[in-house]
């Protein structure tokens, strides 16, 4: 498992430190939705209250080692010209796939978690594919850009979340409330992404207090996909007369 897949699965798996007659241990309060910034390469990062990187509009021939190691990072859209090999080299954590011209080496990588982008409701064979593929999770951003503060909004999203069977990451354009977010957690999102453009340690900080202090337990459980691999062997046959 990476260590994209790794942080997903620390929002899932209860602390339980501190848990139990006599243990005096402190529980350390985490998050229960990871945060990213979808940023260029040369702005403004905000390491301290961030989970992770996503950086776009990055050009073939200027892919650089991300400078902020310990948080997650990633690449938005990869120009095909950009390898899984040359990503994985310079430490990639993940990937967000929207070409369907790319390599499907992505799919098969121990290092770079690969991720579909949903910008638009889909039909149901798409959705049957996109859970049959070994994506790590789904990244939604609709082009008609809903409000989750409004019950049209959750109508929006549950009509494609309720086809999906993966870990959910939502692009939002706004910094949503505490009630906000608390209502994408039940609904099984696992991380918010949020453009450097909208940002500042002001609403950072508020936004960090909210995500540590989330009520409700996860709705949908997340995906941890193995390798690919033929499993035909666990699979038995009744024998024919």
């Amino acid at each position: 498992m990476n260590r994209f897949l790794e942080n997903i699965s620390n929002l899932f798996n209860n602390n339980e430190k501190g848990i139990g007659f006599g243990n005096n241990t402190k529980a350390k309060k985490t998050r229960r939705i990871l945060l990213f910034q979808l940023l260029n390469e040369n702005e403004h990062i905000y390491d301290k209250y961030i989970d992770g990187l996503i950086y776009k509009d990055v050009e073939f021939d200027k892919l650089k080692k991300p400078i902020k190691k310990t948080k997650l990072n990633g690449i938005f859209f990869p120009d095909k010209m950009i390898t899984l090999g040359k990503l994985e080299n310079h430490n990639f954590d993940f990937a967000v796939l929207h070409d369907l011209n790319i390599s499907s080496d992505y799919l098969l990588s121990d290092c770079v978690a690969a991720g579909f982008f949903i910008d638009n409701y889909l039909d149901d064979a798409t959705y049957d594919a996109i859970n049959n593929i070994p994506f790590s999770f789904v990244v939604i951003d609709l082009i008609k850009k809903p409000r989750f503060d409004t019950l049209s909004g959750i109508f929006d999203l549950s009509k494609i979340i309720s086809n999906i069977d993966n870990n959910i990451l939502l692009k939002l354009n706004y910094i949503p409330s505490k009630k906000t977010l608390e209502l994408l957690n039940q609904f099984g999102v696992i991380g918010i992404i949020i453009d450097s453009e909208i940002l500042n340690d002001d609403k950072l900080k508020l936004l960090n207090e909210d995500l540590i202090n989330l009520k409700g337990d996860l709705k949908k459980r997340q995906i941890a996909y193995p390798a690919i691999g033929n499993n035909m062997d666990s699979i038995s046959y009744d024998d024919e007369e």
